[in-house]
């Protein structure tokens, strides 16, 4: 038997499933000798009709992602909360480096005052200034450089996010679609290992033209990471049984990631408007960030070993913040805006290392079955009712609602005890291995860059 592909469309294969399960008059269902790779249709009575018919609601209501009442007030309020949240960020680290000493900008030397001047050419002789009635005339060189670099970084970051969105998430359903998704991993494995390449070439470009590569690299060729972690902690916060540590560490790498990719790309805006020089202190804050994501395909093979590499790197990374951030000033040729970028990206990397301290758990916890919990459950002397069902649903991540996942219980209580014993519990198990093939695998933790638009949005 084929397997049903649950993951990121798993609802729309799984409803094709549930139908064709419920049309032409028979069921199948996989008995014990399917473990073995063989499949033995079995012929339904008309007994079963009543059956047939939930089976087709219920692939129906998976269909339509089985939304729930206030779930679209809930994502409102979740997705406003958590831009507000970013804002307030760049807000307080721009706030902390631009009031990190108050020194007066008149007394540096004519060099230094000049620089914003001969970026914006107002130094030659030809130039004459604009009127103060026009609405930027009223600001200083320095002050229009910031202004010019604001707007270049808005363009930039729009740009990528929006990316992710029109381009990404419908991308990655694609390639899905066609396959196992192997070959939607082997692009998004090439689109992070483009990551460092494509941001060096942005960063010593000094120019409009490396632009396009670091809206290419930092957001993975429009794979939508940034999205797709917001997403999945939206998801798990919102479940039956919802995993507030999992929602949490899914969330912080959100923020983080939201962070870290806009900072770094004020970055690369400001060496272009020349804003900040590119020198060596520039290069030494940024060349570790870079050299991370040399080894991130090493997570895909040895976890402990990519984490090393990271670790040693993130080490470098933040020593070379805490030693350089005091040099960052208007007297050494830097905007006050570099700090509050520096700032930033240590908050976003926190994030990063906080997220994956919240795993740690999980990552360490013995791994059980669903059909072992279940069936555990069922054989016990009061047998399994549907709230301890539910409990080994949402713990085991199988992707099913409450609403379908009650109604997949009603279907196989058939004595209406309100519970699952010993004798029903074995065509329980066999149906949702139909639906479900893989739930007594090991999960493992897909990458956010295929968390796409789930039963949250209306379809």
């Amino acid at each position: 038997m084929n397997a049903v592909q649950l993951e990121p469309d798993g609802d729309t294969n799984c409803s094709k499933t549930l139908e064709k399960m419920a049309s032409g008059g028979h069921l199948q269902a996989v008995r014990e000798d399917s473990l073995n790779g063989t499949d033995d249709p079995l012929q339904a009575g008309p007994e079963d009709s009543l059956l047939q018919q939930k089976l087709t609601d219920l692939a129906q209501d998976l269909r339509t992602g089985g939304q729930a009442e206030g779930k679209p007030v809930v994502a409102a309020l979740y997705w406003t909360a958590t831009i507000v949240f970013a804002v307030c960020v760049f807000a307080v680290t721009q706030a902390i480096g631009g009031f990190w000493d108050d020194q007066d900008e008149t007394i540096f030397p004519a060099k230094i005052r000049a620089a914003p001047a001969h970026a914006l050419r107002t130094h030659e002789e030809y130039y004459v200034p604009s009127p103060e009635v026009s609405p930027t005339g009223w600001l200083s060189d320095q002050g229009f450089l910031r202004y010019s670099t604001l707007m270049l970084w808005a363009i930039v970051c729009v740009t990528g996010l929006g990316l992710e969105m029109v381009l990404g998430e419908p991308m990655v359903k694609a390639l899905m679609a066609k396959g196992d998704g192997s070959n939607a991993m082997q692009f998004w494995k090439g689109a992070q290992l483009f990551f460092s390449l494509a941001i060096s070439v942005a960063l010593f470009s000094q120019s409009p033209f490396g632009l396009p590569w670091a809206v290419a690299g930092f957001w993975k060729l429009g794979f939508p990471e940034t999205m797709g972690c917001f997403r999945r902690a939206l998801r798990i916060g919102c479940a039956s049984k919802p995993k507030f540590t999992s929602a949490l560490a899914a969330w912080l790498d959100g923020i983080g990631t939201l962070v870290h990719h806009c900072s770094g790309a004020y970055l690369i805006v400001s060496v272009t408007t020349h804003l900040c020089p590119l020198d060596r202190r520039i290069l030494a804050l940024s060349l570790p960030l870079v050299g991370q994501h040399i080894f991130v395909l090493l997570k895909y093979q040895s976890v402990p070993l990519y984490c090393i590499c990271e670790l040693i790197l993130e080490i470098i990374f933040e020593w070379e913040v805490f030693a350089n951030l005091a040099d960052a000033s208007f007297e050494n040729g830097y905007d006050s805006s570099m700090r509050g970028v520096a700032l930033s990206m240590i908050f976003a990397h926190w994030c990063y290392w906080s997220a994956a301290l919240l795993g740690v758990p999980e990552m360490l916890s013995p791994h059980k079955t669903t059909s072992g919990s279940i069936d555990v459950l069922a054989k016990a002397s009061s047998g399994m009712d549907f709230e301890e069902f539910e409990a080994v649903i949402m713990n085991q991540a199988v992707p099913i609602d409450k609403p379908q996942l009650r109604m997949l219980f009603g279907m196989h209580d058939t004595d209406n005890s309100g519970t699952i014993d010993s004798d029903e519990v074995k065509k329980l198990i066999e149906q949702m291995r139909i639906l479900f093939p893989d739930m007594d695998k090991k999960e493992e933790k897909t990458d956010s860059a295929f968390e796409v638009a789930s039963s949250f949005t209306k379809k």
